[in-house]
């Protein structure tokens, strides 16, 4: 059970926020793809059409200039995409197209094997993003290759192929309970969408202190030629959240925002902070179909006098 660490530097301006800025708009955001990451910590090629089970995440922070005198409290917003029936089944669908093409255009090069089929999050997470896989939405006589993300519009003028839109546009759609006798709506669908709208979590922490207090010089009674500045508190907390029930994250792919909250004032340097993200992976298998019952009796072949038994089989015999 790995655990996968990024880092990412977040500044908060209180000047900007008494100014009109939003409170609302994240101080930093970007994306987590867990197969890159992983491959990095095994040193092998940890292909993305996968389920990976994220047990649990931790969010903590740190000063990262002297002028942290007051510092911050964060909440970070995880979005995935969750692995249900439906989107394994939209992965499933427009991988045999993507194959295909590729074994069509392909030309000679080395270690090609590193080549596999990697979504984006979404068009934001695509841009100058050299690791997403492309896909000729018109067919081979397309010029334009199209970017493969898993949230958004599908859009030959941004070249962008959205798996949820692919999906979405082969399904009916979603019709009400009727009688049998007429065209009177008992019900509507409890759903409209079969592909899952992104899901989310959040994780809190905060490294906060209280405010510097300057010149300060100690009463007589102690010693009255000391002075300088002192810091009233302190405070830093990060606890890992782990999940009841381990997230189901389609292709390993993420999307964080860090919101937080305004301690400063307009007379104090902005805070600088770096926030560390620790993220629990539990586990990983492919999306394709694969026949548990055949890896299992494959890894239990015995062979006797020419003949192949299965091992549950040959246990039998003894």
């Amino acid at each position: 059970m790995p655990i996968i660490n990024l880092q990412h530097m977040i500044t908060l301006n209180s000047t900007g926020w008494l100014e009109g800025g939003n409170p609302e708009k994240a101080v930093a955001e970007g994306h987590i793809d867990l197969a890159l990451e992983l491959s990095k910590l095994y040193g092998k090629n940890i292909r993305q059409g996968q389920t990976f089970k994220v047990k649990g995440i931790q969010a903590s922070m740190k000063a990262a200039n002297s002028e942290y005198d007051v510092g911050m409290s964060t909440m970070t917003r995880f979005d995935y995409c969750p692995s249900t029936k439906h989107t394994r089944q939209a992965w499933r669908m427009a991988q045999p197209t993507w194959t295909k093409q590729k074994q069509l255009r392909s030309g000679a090069m080395f270690g090609s094997r590193y080549d596999d089929l990697e979504y984006a999050y979404n068009s934001d997470h695509a841009v100058n993003n050299p690791r997403v896989s492309t896909l000729f939405q018109g067919g081979l006589t397309d010029s334009d290759a199209d970017k493969m993300v898993l949230y958004g519009n599908s859009n030959e003028s941004d070249n962008i192929f959205a798996l949820s839109d692919f999906y979405e546009q082969l399904k009916r759609p979603v019709p009400p309970s009727r009688y049998s006798a007429g065209d009177t709506v008992v019900k509507d669908a409890k759903f409209s969408d079969y592909f899952a709208d992104q899901r989310y979590v959040s994780v809190a922490s905060n490294a906060s202190a209280g405010a510097w207090q300057d010149s300060i010089s100690l009463p007589w009674p102690i010693d009255d030629t000391i002075s300088g500045s002192a810091l009233g508190w302190s405070n830093m907390t990060a606890p890992i959240t782990e999940f009841p029930e381990s997230l189901q994250v389609l292709c390993g792919l993420m999307h964080y925002n860090v919101y937080a909250l305004p301690d400063d004032t307009v007379f104090q340097l902005q805070d600088n902070a770096m926030i560390y993200f620790s993220i629990w992976v539990e586990s990983f298998k492919p999306i394709g179909n694969y026949n548990r019952r055949g890896r299992a009796n494959r890894r239990g072949k015995s062979y006797a006098r020419g003949k192949r038994f299965s091992g549950r089989r040959y246990r039998r015999r003894k």
